[in-house]
């Protein structure tokens, strides 16, 4: 079994986002959570790749052409 980065980052920020539902935190809890869940957000933007846009000639491919007997009549 293997275990990409991002679902290990992922993993993470739902166990900081629970911690925080608790209702007996403290000020210090509260800040270090949120500094932990940025630095998961700076982690995930800078150390994993973006997606990769789609290309052109996909979207072109989707897209029909309007035909000469299509056009509206004046």
């Amino acid at each position: 079994m293997t275990h990409d980065l991002g679902a290990i980052l992922e993993l993470l920020a739902f166990v900081i986002a629970r911690k925080l539902l608790k209702p007996d935190l403290q000020a210090l809890d509260i800040l270090l959570s949120v500094l932990a869940f940025v630095a998961l957000l700076a982690a995930r933007r800078y150390f994993l790749p973006s997606p990769k846009p789609r290309p052109p000639a996909e979207a072109a491919a989707n897209h029909q052409p309007a035909s000469a007997n299509d056009s509206p009549k004046h």
